[in-house]
This record gives C-alpha cells, sequence and structure tokens, in this order.
C-alpha cells in the first residue's frame, strides 16, 4: 500500500504459480457377471504452467462529496 496524501491510497500486488499437471486415466469397466475391472494408465510427460498476475487499484477522495475507486487485474 501506497499513501501519496490523507485522502489518496494506492494499494497493488502480484502473484506467480507454478503448476505440474500429471495426466492420467482411469477407466472403470464391468463384464457380464458384473465384476468390476479397473484400468488405470498415466502419461509419461509431466506438463508444467506457469501462473501470474498483477493488480492496481487507486482510492482518491476527490473532495467531499467525490470520491474515486479505479482498479486493474491483469493475470496470464
Amino acid at each position: 500500500e501506497y499513501y501519496p496524501s490523507p485522502q489518496h491510497s494506492i494499494r497493488f500486488g502480484g502473484q506467480a504459480t507454478h503448476h505440474l499437471f500429471k495426466p492420467g486415466i482411469t477407466a472403470i469397466r464391468y463384464n457380464d457377471t458384473q465384476t468390476e475391472r479397473t484400468d488405470t494408465s498415466f502419461g509419461s510427460t509431466n506438463i508444467p504452467a506457469f501462473e501470474t498476475s498483477v493488480y492496481a487499484e487507486d482510492d482518491w477522495e476527490i473532495t467531499k462529496h467525490l470520491k474515486l475507486n479505479a482498479g486493474i487485474n491483469w493475470s496470464q
């Protein structure tokens, strides 16, 4: 947070997250005797992903009867 004056405050920040996905498939099948058979297979490749976001917000008391709140958020 940043306070340039008592009537003006600015907030900002960011975030970063690293994901590692391990895809796989699980299939459950029943045969004629209603016996359950589970078949599980996993891929040999892990899939990495990176997620980021930043934001900024401005609270400004322009006059005694007029206030402004504006902000922006960006994510990838």
